[in-house]
């Protein structure tokens, strides 16, 4: 059960209304998840989830590369929640088997692709160091390029925070 109470539409200021609607727009009809607590604050929530819309809709990252990102990030911060929407959505988007399993497990880069690996370790040097190193740095340019690598960089923070969300207020499915 989440530490804050659910709110519903109606509990929204007339005001706030047009942000449920878009983020429920967004995220397929729903004001859940980590949207449960950050509409609690409707401004910051809507542009929360305006970000979440560029890069589901927007991005340059393909459907399975950008769910493999999410899935490293959520998975390293222990979000449950986030975690196992974004599994399932990698799992639709296409992402390998391997490549789900390494970064729900931690396990190496065996059997992945070179750029998944990549993927899942900038993911998760970022998460513990915050930073790139410049060899990684590097790399990651060189296989994404520049606009890429920003995004995903971005992706990152993004669901470091989600991930704080969901375990702050103790976000669960339902």
């Amino acid at each position: 059960m989440s530490r804050l109470p659910s709110l519903r539409r109606e509990d929204l200021s007339p005001e706030h209304h047009h942000a449920w609607d878009e983020i429920a727009r967004t995220h397929r009809g729903n004001v859940n998840g980590p949207f449960s607590a950050l509409i609690h604050v409707p401004p910051m929530g809507l542009r929360v989830s305006e970000l979440e819309g560029y890069f589901r809709f927007e991005g340059r990252l393909s459907p399975a590369d950008r769910e493999l990102i999410v899935c490293a990030v959520t998975k390293y911060h222990g979000a449950a929640f986030p975690y196992a929407i974004h599994d399932d959505l990698a799992r639709e988007a296409g992402t390998s088997e391997a490549a789900r399993y390494a970064a729900a497990s931690g396990a190496g880069a065996q059997g992945l692709t070179p750029r998944e690996a990549l993927l899942i370790e900038l993911a998760r040097t970022l998460c513990s160091e915050s930073t790139l190193p410049p060899d990684l740095y590097e790399r990651a340019k060189a296989e994404l390029g520049e606009k890429v690598l920003v995004e995903a960089v971005t992706l990152c923070g993004h669901y470091t925070m989600i991930s704080f969300v969901a375990n702050s207020f103790d976000i669960q499915a339902g």
